[in-house]
Protein backbone atom coordinates (compact mmCIF):
# COMPACT_ATOMS: atom_id res chain seq x y z
CA UNK A 1 0.00 0.00 0.00
CA UNK A 2 1.32 3.45 -1.20
CA UNK A 3 1.76 6.31 1.63
CA UNK A 4 0.19 8.96 1.32
CA UNK A 5 2.55 12.08 0.20
CA UNK A 6 2.42 15.62 1.92
CA UNK A 7 4.73 17.00 -1.11
CA UNK A 8 1.94 17.39 -3.60
CA UNK A 9 -0.80 18.65 -0.88
CA UNK A 10 1.91 21.58 0.38
CA UNK A 11 2.70 22.84 -3.53
CA UNK A 12 -1.78 22.76 -3.99
CA UNK A 13 -1.58 24.62 -1.13
CA UNK A 14 1.26 27.70 -2.16
CA UNK A 15 -0.24 27.10 -5.36
CA UNK A 16 -4.06 28.05 -3.56
CA UNK A 17 -2.55 30.86 -1.93
CA UNK A 18 -0.38 32.82 -4.19
CA UNK A 19 -3.82 32.54 -6.80
CA UNK A 20 -5.87 33.88 -4.09
CA UNK A 21 -3.54 36.97 -3.55
CA UNK A 22 -2.30 37.59 -7.35
CA UNK A 23 -6.13 38.00 -8.07
CA UNK A 24 -6.66 41.24 -6.57
CA UNK A 25 -4.02 42.62 -8.84
CA UNK A 26 -5.43 41.23 -12.06
CA UNK A 27 -8.84 42.46 -11.27
CA UNK A 28 -7.14 45.67 -10.56
CA UNK A 29 -5.30 46.05 -13.61
CA UNK A 30 -8.41 44.57 -15.74
CA UNK A 31 -10.69 47.24 -14.24
CA UNK A 32 -7.74 50.16 -14.75
CA UNK A 33 -8.20 51.05 -11.13
CA UNK A 34 -5.84 52.79 -8.86
CA UNK A 35 -6.50 50.70 -5.61
CA UNK A 36 -7.45 46.94 -5.94
CA UNK A 37 -11.01 46.71 -5.21
CA UNK A 38 -11.28 43.07 -5.08
CA UNK A 39 -10.38 41.36 -1.81
CA UNK A 40 -8.25 41.76 0.66
CA UNK A 41 -9.74 44.67 1.51
CA UNK A 42 -7.08 46.59 3.45
CA UNK A 43 -5.36 49.34 1.70
CA UNK A 44 -1.76 50.30 1.76
CA UNK A 45 -1.31 54.41 1.88
CA UNK A 46 0.73 55.54 -0.76
CA UNK A 47 3.51 58.66 0.07
CA UNK A 48 3.86 61.68 -1.98
CA UNK A 49 5.94 59.97 -4.43
CA UNK A 50 3.47 57.19 -5.15
CA UNK A 51 0.42 58.80 -5.90
CA UNK A 52 1.23 62.95 -5.35
CA UNK A 53 -0.15 65.55 -3.62
CA UNK A 54 0.74 68.46 -1.86
CA UNK A 55 4.04 69.59 0.14
CA UNK A 56 4.40 72.78 2.16
CA UNK A 57 6.37 74.29 4.55
CA UNK A 58 5.08 76.80 6.94
CA UNK A 59 6.90 79.59 8.97
CA UNK A 60 5.67 80.49 12.07
CA UNK A 61 5.78 84.36 12.76
CA UNK A 62 6.89 83.12 16.72
CA UNK A 63 7.93 86.62 17.17
CA UNK A 64 3.91 88.02 17.31
CA UNK A 65 3.71 85.45 20.01
CA UNK A 66 6.46 87.33 22.28
CA UNK A 67 5.24 90.69 21.26
CA UNK A 68 1.32 89.54 22.19
CA UNK A 69 2.94 88.68 25.74
CA UNK A 70 4.61 91.98 26.47
CA UNK A 71 1.54 94.12 25.36
CA UNK A 72 -0.43 91.40 27.83
CA UNK A 73 1.83 92.16 30.29
CA UNK A 74 2.00 95.86 29.36
CA UNK A 75 -1.53 96.04 30.35
CA UNK A 76 -1.64 93.95 33.54
CA UNK A 77 1.33 96.40 35.03
CA UNK A 78 -0.91 99.66 33.97
CA UNK A 79 -3.90 97.92 35.57
CA UNK A 80 -1.80 97.25 38.17
CA UNK A 81 -0.27 100.91 38.84
CA UNK A 82 -4.01 102.48 38.84
CA UNK A 83 -5.23 100.27 41.09
CA UNK A 84 -1.78 100.94 43.62
CA UNK A 85 -2.18 104.60 42.89
CA UNK A 86 1.11 104.92 41.40
CA UNK A 87 1.78 107.51 39.62
CA UNK A 88 3.57 107.38 36.20
CA UNK A 89 4.74 109.73 33.77
CA UNK A 90 5.07 106.57 30.32
CA UNK A 91 4.46 103.27 30.42
CA UNK A 92 4.41 101.78 26.75
CA UNK A 93 5.54 99.25 24.56
CA UNK A 94 8.36 99.83 22.40
CA UNK A 95 9.90 97.29 19.69
CA UNK A 96 7.40 95.10 19.92
CA UNK A 97 9.30 93.19 22.80
CA UNK A 98 10.18 95.92 25.81
CA UNK A 99 8.68 97.76 28.23
CA UNK A 100 9.48 101.35 29.01
CA UNK A 101 8.62 103.27 31.77
CA UNK A 102 9.39 106.74 33.46
CA UNK A 103 8.56 107.53 36.83
CA UNK A 104 8.99 110.54 39.06
CA UNK A 105 8.61 110.44 43.01
CA UNK A 106 10.53 108.85 45.04
CA UNK A 107 7.38 107.34 46.59
CA UNK A 108 6.19 106.34 43.16
CA UNK A 109 9.73 104.87 42.86
CA UNK A 110 9.57 102.77 45.78
CA UNK A 111 6.26 101.64 45.33
CA UNK A 112 7.24 100.51 41.67
CA UNK A 113 10.02 98.79 42.30
CA UNK A 114 8.01 96.78 45.16
CA UNK A 115 5.13 95.71 42.73
CA UNK A 116 8.24 94.60 40.24
CA UNK A 117 9.54 92.62 42.91
CA UNK A 118 6.14 91.13 44.18
CA UNK A 119 3.66 90.81 40.98
CA UNK A 120 5.85 90.69 38.18
CA UNK A 121 9.10 89.07 38.79
CA UNK A 122 9.27 87.59 34.76
CA UNK A 123 10.42 90.83 33.35
CA UNK A 124 14.05 91.31 33.65
CA UNK A 125 15.29 95.16 33.83
CA UNK A 126 17.34 95.52 30.38
CA UNK A 127 18.53 98.90 31.75
CA UNK A 128 17.91 101.40 34.42
CA UNK A 129 18.82 104.95 35.11
CA UNK A 130 17.86 107.25 38.23
CA UNK A 131 18.17 110.85 38.38
CA UNK A 132 17.45 112.50 41.22
CA UNK A 133 13.55 111.55 41.62
CA UNK A 134 13.31 110.42 38.15
CA UNK A 135 13.06 106.99 37.05
CA UNK A 136 13.67 105.30 33.47
CA UNK A 137 13.73 101.86 33.05
CA UNK A 138 13.54 99.32 30.59
CA UNK A 139 11.83 96.10 30.92
CA UNK A 140 11.69 92.75 28.76
CA UNK A 141 11.38 88.94 29.20
CA UNK A 142 14.57 86.87 30.12
CA UNK A 143 15.93 84.65 26.65
CA UNK A 144 15.06 81.23 28.57
CA UNK A 145 11.50 82.87 29.09
CA UNK A 146 11.12 84.44 25.69
CA UNK A 147 12.49 81.09 23.98
CA UNK A 148 10.07 79.33 25.58
CA UNK A 149 7.46 81.21 24.55
CA UNK A 150 8.33 81.38 21.12
CA UNK A 151 8.81 77.21 21.23
CA UNK A 152 5.29 77.09 22.31
CA UNK A 153 3.82 79.24 19.53
CA UNK A 154 4.97 76.57 17.11
CA UNK A 155 3.66 73.49 18.96
CA UNK A 156 0.10 74.87 19.45
CA UNK A 157 0.52 76.11 15.31
CA UNK A 158 1.33 72.10 14.91
CA UNK A 159 -1.69 71.25 16.94
CA UNK A 160 -4.02 73.68 15.31
CA UNK A 161 -2.95 72.79 11.52
CA UNK A 162 -2.95 69.09 12.51
CA UNK A 163 -7.04 69.53 13.91
CA UNK A 164 -7.68 71.47 10.63
CA UNK A 165 -6.33 68.90 8.26
CA UNK A 166 -8.11 66.21 10.56
CA UNK A 167 -11.18 67.82 9.05
CA UNK A 168 -10.15 67.81 5.13
CA UNK A 169 -9.89 64.43 5.79
CA UNK A 170 -6.71 63.70 4.60
CA UNK A 171 -5.07 59.77 5.34
CA UNK A 172 -1.93 59.89 7.26
CA UNK A 173 -1.01 63.34 6.93
CA UNK A 174 2.64 63.88 7.95
CA UNK A 175 2.73 67.26 10.18
CA UNK A 176 6.60 67.93 11.77
CA UNK A 177 8.56 70.59 13.13
CA UNK A 178 11.88 72.06 11.65
CA UNK A 179 14.02 73.82 13.17
CA UNK A 180 12.58 76.71 15.76
CA UNK A 181 9.68 78.00 13.39
CA UNK A 182 8.82 76.05 10.50
CA UNK A 183 6.17 73.28 9.72
CA UNK A 184 6.12 70.74 7.23
CA UNK A 185 3.21 69.49 5.98
CA UNK A 186 2.45 66.30 3.70
CA UNK A 187 -0.55 65.60 1.77
CA UNK A 188 -0.71 62.34 -0.23
CA UNK A 189 -3.36 62.57 -2.46
CA UNK A 190 -4.79 65.82 -2.20
CA UNK A 191 -5.98 67.15 -5.21
CA UNK A 192 -7.84 70.11 -4.39
CA UNK A 193 -4.87 72.04 -3.24
CA UNK A 194 -6.49 75.81 -2.99
CA UNK A 195 -8.97 74.55 -0.78
CA UNK A 196 -5.99 72.77 1.46
CA UNK A 197 -4.26 75.93 1.42
CA UNK A 198 -7.30 78.43 2.43
CA UNK A 199 -8.03 75.63 5.52
CA UNK A 200 -4.56 75.59 6.57
CA UNK A 201 -3.46 79.37 6.10
CA UNK A 202 -7.00 80.71 7.60
CA UNK A 203 -5.36 83.07 10.28
CA UNK A 204 -6.86 82.47 14.16
CA UNK A 205 -5.56 84.42 17.05
CA UNK A 206 -6.40 84.35 20.45
CA UNK A 207 -5.73 87.76 22.54
CA UNK A 208 -6.56 88.22 26.43
CA UNK A 209 -7.70 91.90 26.97
CA UNK A 210 -8.37 93.51 30.48
CA UNK A 211 -11.54 95.49 30.55
CA UNK A 212 -11.24 99.16 31.92
CA UNK A 213 -13.47 100.09 34.30
CA UNK A 214 -11.14 103.03 35.53
CA UNK A 215 -12.69 105.29 32.69
CA UNK A 216 -16.13 106.14 31.40
CA UNK A 217 -17.52 103.70 28.16
CA UNK A 218 -19.99 106.36 26.96
CA UNK A 219 -17.11 108.81 26.76
CA UNK A 220 -15.21 107.08 24.76
CA UNK A 221 -18.09 106.26 22.81
CA UNK A 222 -18.59 110.22 22.22
CA UNK A 223 -14.79 110.29 20.65
CA UNK A 224 -12.89 110.59 24.07
CA UNK A 225 -9.81 109.06 24.05
CA UNK A 226 -8.13 107.73 27.23
CA UNK A 227 -4.52 106.72 26.59
CA UNK A 228 -3.36 103.03 27.03
CA UNK A 229 -7.21 101.90 26.53
CA UNK A 230 -8.75 100.93 23.41
CA UNK A 231 -12.67 101.39 22.61
CA UNK A 232 -14.24 98.06 21.73
CA UNK A 233 -17.61 96.13 20.38
CA UNK A 234 -18.85 93.22 21.29
CA UNK A 235 -21.58 91.85 19.12
CA UNK A 236 -24.73 90.16 21.29
CA UNK A 237 -27.88 88.44 19.99
CA UNK A 238 -31.05 88.42 21.57
CA UNK A 239 -32.81 84.68 20.81
CA UNK A 240 -36.34 85.88 21.06
CA UNK A 241 -36.05 88.47 18.50
CA UNK A 242 -32.78 87.82 16.89
CA UNK A 243 -31.80 91.57 16.77
CA UNK A 244 -28.48 91.97 17.24
CA UNK A 245 -26.82 94.84 19.16
CA UNK A 246 -23.32 96.32 19.43
CA UNK A 247 -22.13 96.32 23.26
CA UNK A 248 -19.24 98.98 23.70
CA UNK A 249 -16.86 98.27 26.27
CA UNK A 250 -13.14 99.10 27.06
CA UNK A 251 -9.73 97.69 27.54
Amino acid sequence: MKLFSWKPALVAVVIIAAVIFVLPTVHMRLNDTPQPTLWPKKKINLGLDLQGGMHLVLQVETEKALESTIERIAQELRSQLRADRIAYADLSQVDGTRIVAQLQGRENIDKFEALLDKEFRDLRIASRKEAGDRLDIVLDLPEAEAARIRKMATEQAQETIRNRIDQFGVSEPDIRIQGEKRILIQLPGVRDTQRAKDLIGRTALLEFKLVDDTHSVEEAVQGRTFPGSELLYEISQNRETRRTTKVPYLV
